[in-house]
């Protein structure tokens, strides 16, 4: 007679202050498996303790569709056992049992308020529940299944019973007590789990933050452990679900047990993953490529002609600068270095500035911009390359986002941001190595008869003197030419983020047409807050295209918050932003909003501004 096995996941949950964080823990995975299965175990040789799955692979939410997880999961369960005789030694157990065959999980019904598969009329499948909740949390369904089995081996299981389905995912289960009935039921779990993957692959809570961390090899601190570095947000959430590592003597056996420390949840999970779904290793994000000292051109797959470029320029590049789509034009602001890491991440950097790729603020969203700055080795500026079609693609290592070019356009100026992956080529690249120039020796030449030079002209002083020094940080009205009498303003004279900016009729003495005008600490850039609301003038979402709308918005750094003055023989200022060499601070809209526009030049009345210092 087959001996039953214990119930394996086991989580444990660890209050700060009144249960204010749930920190969850699996201990001891399935250990069961059968010959057939153990023949074919994957092998171990490449197990890394610091790289479990990488960041896309957990977040591959669109990895399988309902109908193939269906699929899998009847291939995979054995539907039809009639040994029903062995309830009998488990008295303490329920089983779901129709025509004379235990019901596995390929063909069970969950209803809404059952705690396990009952049959209930008009429930949910299992396969719609983990498709769905992949769906909600963007969580690769692979991961979830892989859970099921790891934790209480429910993908394979020919007669389950309810405890399984009651604690499918092992979640609010601890180690030492009883799982917490608030957490039973099999969709209850499979959506706790997804939710806990999703909130540390988006920079949440975790105990295993990435770096070195000390990983027991088991819940008996007795029997040692080592330090892991822990070089990617999924692996880090596997260790906040299991927080344990297989020894040497657990890699050594396959899907075996071996002695009293051995622990078996990492390990089953990247055994199962590599058995069912083709590895976790040698995926997206892991290509190994040396592209040595050589400088590159990064051409969008969308049109070869279109580059990555510094807005600008890369002789005035600062810390902020936008990073957007050009035509390729062989500036400096279109050379790339690809910098390997050791934990094989890669760093794109400009020889000319020497800062590199950034993602802002390290965040995590969809339309996250991606701007220049000096390196400082933190996940925004690592990448993990794939290869698709002989086009690579870059995945954040802060994410599981891709390098993407703005709705897929191809206008000079498009901007280039994060997004999540759809394998179109607005997020595929390619890089076009730059050849270098061997100097050849010039053949000599006899020397000129000296002539007699030309006088030197007179120097004609320019039209346009950009970032006078005569701009002295203090409080200003600025007013357009087009009409003196008004003044930019903040609607309403409001202090929330996104209020517009317009011009207004002038009047002394109001706070909403105040602005301190700052000179930037690094480059000839300045900042122009509200001395109301202390909110600075922004583009609109960072976009740079011909009647963008400004607006106010916290200070962020970047260069939708950064203006060039530009001085002309008049007095007036041309207000350049500097996030592109073109658009320029403009009145519309029959003379009340602000947008940016392409600068026309010292004509333009709607274009040219005077500061007028209030104090």
């Amino acid at each position: 007679m087959r001996v039953r096995r214990r119930v394996d996941g086991r989580i444990r949950f660890i209050a700060l202050g009144v249960f204010s964080a749930v920190f969850l823990f699996s201990f001891l995975a399935r250990s069961f498996k059968n010959s057939e299965e153990l023949a074919e175990a994957a092998s171990l040789a490449n197990f890394d303790p610091g790289y479990i799955i990488s960041d896309w692979q957990m977040g591959n939410y669109n990895s399988m569709s309902e109908a193939e997880i269906q699929a899998f999961l009847t291939a995979k369960g054995n539907c039809r056992d009639t040994r029903t005789y062995l309830t009998a030694s488990y008295p303490h157990l329920s089983y779901h049992i129709r025509d004379g065959h235990f019901v596995c999980l390929a063909e069970e019904i969950f209803g809404e308020g059952a705690s396990y598969g009952e049959g209930v009329s008009g429930g949910e499948t299992a396969a719609h529940i983990i498709w769905q909740a992949a769906q909600d949390y963007k969580i690769n369904p692979q991961v979830l299944i892989v859970l099921l089995q790891k934790e209480q081996g429910l993908i394979t299981d020919s007669w389950p019973n309810n405890v399984q389905f009651q604690t499918a995912t092992g979640y609010g289960c601890p180690d030492t007590e009883p799982c917490d009935a608030e957490y039973f039921g099999f969709r209850n779990q499979i959506r706790k789990a997804a939710s806990l993957f999703r909130t540390v692959l988006d920079g949440g809570w975790t105990n295993y933050p990435l770096g070195w961390n000390y990983v027991q090899y088991n819940p008996n601190a007795g029997c040692g452990g080592t330090m892991v570095n822990i070089r990617n947000l999924a692996t880090s959430s596997l260790y906040r679900y299991t927080p344990y590592q297989p020894n040497a003597s657990t890699l050594a056996v396959g899907y075996g047990t071996t002695d009293s420390c051995g622990a078996y949840g990492n390990r089953n999970f990247y055994l199962y993953f590599e058995d069912w779904f083709g590895g976790v290793i040698a995926e997206r994000g892991m290509i190994d490529v040396d592209f040595g000292d050589d400088e590159y051109v990064i051409e969008s797959a969308i049109n070869a002609n279109k580059v990555i470029d510094i807005n600008g320029g890369a002789e005035v590049a600062v810390n902020g600068t936008n990073i957007h789509l050009w035509e390729k034009n062989g500036t400096n602001a279109q050379k790339w270095k690809i910098i390997r890491n050791e934990n094989r991440t890669y760093t794109i950097v400009n020889p000319t500035t020497g800062k590199v790729l950034d993602v802002l603020n390290e965040w995590r969203e969809n339309g996250t911009n991606i701007q220049l700055w000096e390196r400082h080795y933190s996940c925004a500026q690592q990448w993990y390359l794939d290869k698709e079609d002989d086009k690579y693609i870059f995945t954040s290592s802060c994410s599981s986002l891709v390098l993407d070019v703005l709705g897929g356009a191809t206008a000079n100026g498009t901007n280039i941001q994060l997004w999540e992956f759809n394998g179109s080529n607005a997020q595929k690249w390619t890089f076009r190595k730059i050849e270098k120039i061997v100097p050849v020796t010039p053949t000599p030449t006899p020397e000129p008869t000296p002539v007699s030079p030309e006088p030197t002209p007179t120097p004609v002083s320019p039209e346009i003197i950009p970032n006078e020094d005569d701009i002295e940080d203090g409080i200003y009205s600025l007013h357009p030419l087009m009409n003196m009498n008004k003044a930019l303003d903040v609607e309403n004279g409001s202090y929330a983020n996104g209020a517009n900016a317009q011009i207004y009729n002038f009047s002394n003495g109001n706070a909403a047409q105040e602005w301190r005008v700052e000179k930037n600490k690094v480059g000839n850039y300045y900042i122009i807050k509200n001395a109301n609301s202390h909110k600075a003038l922004d583009v609109a979402n960072g976009v740079l295209n011909n009647n963008a709308n400004v607006w106010m918005y916290d200070e962020n750094n970047s260069c939708a918050q950064r203006w060039l003055f530009e001085k002309q023989v008049d007095g007036f200022y041309i207000i350049r932003n500097a996030c592109s060499a073109t658009l320029v601070l403009d009145v519309q809209d029959l003379y009340k909003n602000i947008q940016i526009y392409t600068g026309w030049g010292d004509n333009n009345t709607a274009q040219k501004w005077k500061l007028n210092r209030l104090r």
